[in-house]
């Protein structure tokens, strides 16, 4: 019921697409593309170039920016634009942040110069995220486990699948359930999707209006697909899955 409250308090009149929890902290990204922070803001989690106690109220992270997706990790915050540009701040002791430092950042920071990052999610002290091409990269500290798919340390965004297809592993990798790719469309284009197998009974895709307008539906099967969306009108839209057990995942995609 809090995170609901702050959620809606955050950003009223743009619902509330996706969100992420770090310790101690929270994230909401909203339809309009604007990314809010609560909680803890000792390392600079909130993202607003200051460290302070805690931030008892949302306050916009990257004011001007149009997020697409974020993750949190224990104490640090991984980001993608709606440009395809990947970004991070807070805390980066163990290069967690890739920015190719152990510096901590209290603002935005761009990581590397590629436009092409599809997903991501973030762990204690590591990330792992999934370019447009299907490759898995990974940074940050790898510990005994071999979490990051090779030895020591790493701080900026190292190739971990090279060459691979938007498979099931990668996508498990990277923590995501469900993923859709390209982002962006032209006229006539397929949105193709990746469902991961443990999720796929009874699952349904579903295309929403940012108003909220329901235009179509479909019934998913495991693994890689396609949904014709080709006929939309230009403009932004959701893709929504929802599984048999309830839970639901949403992506933005955009029509030109």
């Amino acid at each position: 019921m809090l995170l609901w409250l702050f959620v809606a308090a955050a950003r009223a009149q743009a619902p509330a697409m996706q969100v992420a929890a770090g310790g101690g902290y929270s994230l909401s990204l909203h339809t309009d593309g604007t990314l809010w922070t609560w909680g803890n803001n000792t390392l600079g989690q909130s993202g607003n170039g200051q460290a302070g106690d805690y931030q008892f109220s949302p306050v916009q992270t990257g004011v001007g920016a149009v997020w697409q997706s974020v993750g949190a990790g224990q104490t640090h915050t991984v980001a993608i634009r709606q440009d395809g540009t990947l970004w991070a701040w807070s805390a980066n002791n163990i290069g967690q942040l890739g920015d190719g430092t152990t510096t901590n950042r209290l603002a935005p920071v761009q990581i590397g110069t590629a436009t092409t990052w599809q997903s991501l999610s973030a762990g204690t002290g590591y990330t792992v995220a999934v370019r447009t091409d299907g490759t898995l990269w990974a940074w940050g500290n790898n510990g005994s486990a071999g979490k990051l798919g090779y030895p020591d340390i790493f701080e900026q965004p190292q190739q971990v699948l090279p060459n691979s297809t938007l498979a099931t592993a990668a996508a498990r990798l990277a923590g995501a359930r469900f993923m859709v790719y390209p982002t962006v469309l032209a006229a006539g284009q397929v949105l193709h999707y990746q469902l991961h197998s443990r999720t796929a009974a009874g699952a349904e895709l579903a295309v929403y209006s940012l108003a909220g307008r329901l235009l179509a539906t479909q019934r998913l099967a495991a693994g890689a697909g396609t949904v014709p969306v080709g006929a939309l009108p230009a403009g932004w839209y959701l893709a929504r899955v929802r599984t048999a057990d309830g839970s639901t995942t949403t992506s933005r995609f955009l029509v030109r």
